[in-house]
Order: structure tokens, then sequence, then C-alpha cells
């Protein structure tokens, strides 16, 4: 080969090389990327999964956070010691009471969100037939979730009374439905449908 042959495959080896590191490099940046995403999907679900366990404050914060998303509602809630949430769509009014507790869902749980329906409808001057009332409740908390009881026959009786109207979501069920509107099962609108049931709300139906 002459010189300016060996010179211009010398050079033509070294762009190769360069790009071939460079392409090597833009893979393994990707990676970390999908890597990462990955971490923080995987963090971002257990701590959706952590309502299964918690009470309080911070339920609360989470189950919130959980129903903004879901309801696609994006408002600063204020909370004035009734109800724990609410929001307001296409004329009907959600309102929503959440307990942590160690053991079943009891009638006056049901009767403290009735009341607090009572308070709403005088605050916001609206009607009762646009007030939906639910309840999502973490039963058990300290037990497995595998191993928690139904929601009481007796319970689930005083909810559906005409006269209460209120709806009793279990935190197993709320996060299935979380689930299945992240993964495209149950869109807004359906799970706003829900949430005009009363009694208890079963998702595999």
């Amino acid at each position: 080969l002459r010189y300016d042959e060996l010179r211009a495959k010398t050079e033509e080896l070294k762009k190769f090389i360069k790009d071939s590191a460079a392409e090597e490099n833009k893979k393994i940046e990707e990676s970390k990327d999908k890597i990462q995403i990955s971490k923080e999907i995987i963090r971002e679900n257990k701590r959706f999964e952590s309502i299964l366990f918690k009470s309080g404050s911070g339920l609360e914060a989470i189950l919130s956070e959980m129903l903004e998303i879901m309801c696609d509602v994006q408002r600063e809630f204020v909370d004035r010691k009734n109800e724990d949430y609410s929001f307001e769509k296409d004329g009907i009014h959600y309102i929503f009471e959440f307990k942590g507790l160690t053991k079943d869902v009891k009638k006056s749980n049901v009767s403290q969100l009735v009341t607090h329906g009572h308070i709403y409808e005088e605050t916001k001057e609206v009607v009762p037939d646009v007030i939906k009332k639910i309840i999502v409740v973490n039963r058990f908390k300290d037990i497995k979730p595998e191993e928690r009881l139904p929601v009481s026959n007796n319970v689930i009786e005083v909810a559906r009374n005409a006269a209460n109207n209120v709806l009793i979501i279990d935190s197993l069920i709320f996060l299935k439905m979380f689930e299945q509107f992240k993964t495209g099962k149950l869109s807004s609108e359906d799970i706003l449908s829900r949430f005009r049931e009363v009694g208890l709300c079963e998702l595999d139906r």
C-alpha cells in the first residue's frame, strides 16, 4: 500500500473505533436511564402499595394523590376537619373519609361521613342528590392483606340504607382500581361511575 492509502485506512479505522465507542457509551447511558426509570417506578409502586398498612396523615396524603391521578382533578384541598378530601366534577360533589383501622370498619365510621355530608351540603349550599359519600378504609392494617376478613354485612347494610347512601371501598379494592387505571383497564369516568354507587364497592362483577 502507498503511504497515502495507509494513512487513509488508519484514519478510517480510528473513526470506526471512535464511532463504535460513542455508540457503546450511548447504549450504556440509555441502559442506565432505563434502570433508573425502572427503579423509580418500583419505588412509586411500593409507595402506593403502602396504603395497605398505613393510617392517619400518611394514608390521607397517598390516597389524595391517587384520587387526583385517577379522577383527573387538580386542586388544593383545604382540610377543615370535616371530610378528609373532596372535589367537584361535572356537577357532582364527591366527599371522602379515609380510615386506617386495626379492626373492621364500623357503623359509627359510616355515620361520621354522613354527618360530614350534611355539613358539606350546608356549607356549599348544594342539594343532597349531588353529593356522593365515599369511605376508603384500610381495615385490619396490622394483618396480612390476604388474611383480612370481609367487611361486615351489617355495616354494608347501614351504608346502603337510603338515609345514608355511603360507598365503602376497602384499601385492597382501591389499590386494584388504581392499578387498573394505570394499565388502561379503567378510565376516569369508569372510576367516577363506581364512586356514585352505594354499599360495598366490588371491582370484579
